[in-house]
C-alpha cells in the first residue's frame, strides 16, 4: 500500500491564515461616497455607496467634508420655529404595506450642525447619522443591498470655486462609524473618501480620512464596537 504522506502543519497555518484573511476582506461591509465632478454650477450630489450588506438592521457615521471649499445644503423648515435639515434624496426603500413603499433614511436621521457635549461652538465641516431599524419584522430579516447601491445622496454647494478638488469621507469622530445587523455580531467595515473634482485649477485638498481600513496613516480599523454599544443615541451629539 503506498504511504500517505502528511502536510506539515506550518504550511496548513499559512493556508487557513490566507484564506482567513482573503474572506474578512471581502466581508467587509462598505459605505463610500462617491467621486464627483462639478458642472461649474448649482448643487453637487454626493451618492453614498454600500458593498457587501447583509441583513443589515443599523448605520451610524460622522460625514467630514472641508467647510472652506464646500457647504452641506440644507433644507428650511416649513415652519420659522422648524429647524432646518439636510437635503437627502434617493434613499433606499423598505415596502410598508402592499404597494406601499417609505424612504428607509430621512433627513432627521441627521445632525447638523454638531455641537460636542459641555460646549457651545459647533464642529466645523461634520454632520453625523444614525439610524436603527425598530420594527420587528425588518429586525428579523434586516436589509441586504446590491454591492453598489446608493444608499442615499446628500448634497453640498461649492463655496470655492477656486479650489480644483477636495473630498468627502467617512469619519470616526464624534459618531463611530459602525453597522449593526440581526446576528448582534461584530460587522467588519470598510470605506474611503470621494473625491470631489471642482476643477479650478487650485490647491488641491489631502483627504486627511480614516478610511477604517488600517491603512498606512489611516488610524482606522476594520472591526466594530460591539452594535447594540455603538449605535448611540442621536442626542448624545447635541444635547
Amino acid at each position: 500500500m503506498a504511504s500517505i504522506k502528511q502536510v506539515p502543519s506550518f504550511f496548513v497555518f499559512i493556508i487557513v491564515l490566507l484564506f482567513g484573511a482573503s474572506f474578512a476582506a471581502r466581508a467587509q461591509t462598505t459605505l463610500i461616497p462617491s467621486d464627483v465632478t462639478w458642472n461649474g454650477s448649482g448643487e453637487i450630489e454626493v451618492p453614498l455607496k454600500v458593498t457587501n450588506s447583509v441583513k443589515i438592521t443599523g448605520l451610524q457615521f460622522t460625514l467630514k467634508w472641508d467647510p472652506s471649499v464646500l457647504d452641506i445644503v440644507m433644507i428650511p423648515g416649513w415652519r420659522e420655529d422648524i429647524a432646518p435639515t439636510v437635503k437627502i434624496d434617493d434613499s433606499q426603500q423598505k415596502q410598508v404595506g402592499l404597494e406601499d413603499y417609505e424612504d428607509l433614511f430621512v433627513a432627521s436621521n441627521f445632525n447638523y450642525p454638531v455641537t460636542p457635549p459641555g460646549e457651545t461652538d459647533a464642529l466645523e465641516g461634520v454632520a453625523t447619522f444614525l439610524w436603527a431599524e425598530d420594527e420587528p419584522y425588518f429586525l428579523g430579516t434586516g436589509y441586504t443591498w446590491d454591492d453598489g447601491d446608493t444608499l442615499m445622496s446628500v448634497f453640498f454647494e461649492v463655496v470655492d470655486p477656486s479650489a480644483e478638488n477636495t473630498y468627502i469621507s467617512i469619519i470616526e469622530e464624534p459618531t463611530p462609524y459602525v453597522w449593526s445587523n440581526t446576528d448582534g455580531t461584530l460587522v467588519a467595515k470598510a470605506t474611503s473618501p470621494g473625491l470631489i473634482t471642482i476643477g479650478g485649477g487650485g490647491s488641491s485638498v489631502d483627504d486627511g480620512s480614516d478610511s477604517g481600513d488600517s491603512g498606512t496613516g489611516d488610524g482606522g480599523t476594520t472591526a466594530n464596537q460591539v452594535p447594540t454599544l455603538a449605535l448611540v443615541d442621536p442626542c448624545s451629539s447635541r444635547c
